[in-house]
This record gives C-alpha cells, structure tokens and sequence, in this order.
C-alpha cells in the first residue's frame, strides 16, 4: 500500500481509533459473539469450530501475543480484526476517491456511521472480508495489480467464506478487463441473479463444498438472526432500479461504482427470507459510498442516484445507530 509521506500518520490515528473501538466492543457492549470467539482461543483444536484458516491464525497469533505481554489475548484478537477492517477500508477509499486524504477521512468515518457498528465491533470476520474486497476493488484501476488483487481475493475468501460470490464477481471483471479490454456490468449482474435466484429455489445447497454448508446451515438454523424488514427491501429495489437506469458518466470509475455496487441490493429483494444470503451483497453496498460523495458534482445524476442513495444511507445510519443503543 503506497501512500505520500505525509500520510504516514494513518497508521498511528488507526492505531487510536482501533483501542477505542475494542474498548467499545469488549467492555462497553453486550457482545454476542465474544463467548464464541474466547471458547476458540481456549481450544486445542480451534478448527473443530468450523473456522475460516484467517480465524485460525489470527487466533494463534492473539493467543502468542497474550503469553508475551500477560494480557488476555480476546484483546489482541479483536484488535488484529479491528485494525486490518479500517487499514483496508481507509486504502480501499483512498484509491476510489483519486487519492484525496480528506475525503478519505470522511468516507472512513461515514462507513463507520453506517456500517461499523456490526462489521467493526461485532461482525469482525464478516467486515474483515468485506473489507479486503473493498481495497482489491480499488486495485482494478491500477496499472499490474493482477497478481495483488488475486492474492487479496484469496484471502478474502479464507477470511469469511460469504465473500466467495463477490471475490468470484471481482475475478471475473478483472480477467475480461486484462483480457478482452471490456466492462462486465451485465455478466455479472446476470450471474449474481441467477446464483441468488438458484438459492432460493435451494439448488446451490447440494453443490456447496462441505465447509461452507455446515457455516450455512448455522445461520439458517439460528432463529435468533433479525429479519429483513420491509422497508429495507423496498428500498433496495428502489435504488437497484435507479442505479441500473440512470444514465453513464464520463468517468468509468465512477460507473464501476454505480453499477457493481448496485448488486449490494438484489438479494434484499430476491432473497429477504435468507438473512445469511442477504449479506452476500453487503460487499458491493461499500462501493455505493464513495461513490454518493464523488457524484453531488454532477448534476446529470445527483437527482436520480445520489439523492436517493443519501435517503437510503441515512436510513443506514439511522438503524445503526438503533443498533449501538441495543448493544449497550
């Protein structure tokens, strides 16, 4: 990750920013998943949790460094997660915005608004993953990055296995971009349909590699999961039908945004009943807000998509919010 040498407090503000953030998430909240994640550095055989190898190591690595310094290593565990999840989003947003240091900030501190309540505090494997797609992304706009961004797609896969959908979308615009020179805005918006539409119908279930349907099979069996209301899939539909129709920029970057991050809001609609599934799109929806910031100039569109993206992530921000207070 390269960055102007003036840049070179980020990782020391981060560093600030990720003990606030763990002092939240394990002292200041009820945290649901912290008795599982202790019950894994605990263990001898951790992957018999049915872990992601990035859980693993991570886990290995926190429980070392809690021998090193005496110190619980739940600590160290949450802070390695914590850290990685704002270092990728901050550079993952450093590149899409044209390497504006202060927009930057602000779409750092507008995801956490949105989405750093769950995939920051809670989430942290789930927002880890999403992370690293968000940050290849951003490699596909630079010049040799193909060896980079298929490593980083790995380990976004091994980091939490929902991301497969997206890291797949990821390699398939990349390779038609390295080899045909061409956009894939309607391939893949047909492939993530069909694939979501397939899992409804449960076909997928019966040719998903073990791993990934003993984790699915959990989530769908937990009756504990919160549902998708209504207004979240009307919305989406809304702004998915926007986003598809409203009409090109000049600036490709800013389509690529547009219309991959409008795959964040089909499974809302085509899959509400399946929360876990639901959450295959969340990736894509990081692309949305770089790209509501960089579109207020254009008045071509700023009516029909942004606007209406800035209802739907005040909405976000509204239901995160929600979300904090009934965490406390």
């Amino acid at each position: 990750m390269k960055v102007e040498k003036n840049h070179i407090i980020v990782p020391f503000l981060l560093l600030f920013t990720t003990s606030l953030l763990v002092f939240l998430s394990l002292f200041v909240f009820k945290n649901p998943d912290l008795d599982a994640y202790i019950a894994i550095l605990n263990s001898s055989n951790k992957f018999s949790f049915n872990i992601e190898p990035a859980t693993f190591f991570l886990a290995t690595f926190a429980n070392f460094l809690g021998r090193v310094f005496l110190l619980d290593p739940i600590i160290f565990f949450y802070f390695q997660y914590i850290f990685l999840i704002q270092l990728f989003i901050f550079f993952g947003f450093y590149n899409l915005s044209k390497n504006k240091f202060i927009l930057t900030g602000f779409l750092l501190v507008l995801w956490l608004f949105v989405y750093g309540v769950l995939h920051c505090l809670i989430q942290i494997r789930f927002g880890l993953a999403n992370a690293i797609f968000l940050y290849a992304f951003s490699l596909l706009y630079k010049e040799r990055k193909n060896i980079t961004t298929f490593v980083l797609g790995v380990a976004a896969f091994f980091t939490h296995y929902s991301s497969g959908l997206a890291i797949f979308s990821l390699f398939l615009i990349r390779l038609r971009s390295v080899l045909f020179n061409k956009t894939s805005y309607i391939i893949v918006h047909g492939f993530f349909i069909t694939f979501l539409l397939l899992f409804k119908i449960g076909s997928v279930f019966s040719i998903l590699p073990s791993f990934m349907f003993a984790r699915i099979s959990g989530y769908i069996d937990n009756v504990d999961i919160d549902q998708i209301s209504n207004i979240s899939i009307y919305m989406s539909f809304v702004c998915y039908f926007i986003l598809i129709v409203s009409p090109k920029l000049n600036d490709e970057k800013l389509n690529a945004l547009k219309y991959y991050g409008a795959l964040g809001f089909l499974p809302y609609f085509i899959v509400p009943e399946l929360e876990i599934i639901v959450r295959l799109g969340v990736a894509f929806q990081y692309l949305l807000l770089p790209y509501l910031i960089l579109t207020f100039k254009f008045k071509k569109v700023v009516f029909i998509t942004t606007l209406p993206l800035l209802v739907f992530f005040g909405y976000k921000v509204f239901s995160s919010i929600n979300t904090f207070l009934g965490y406390l």
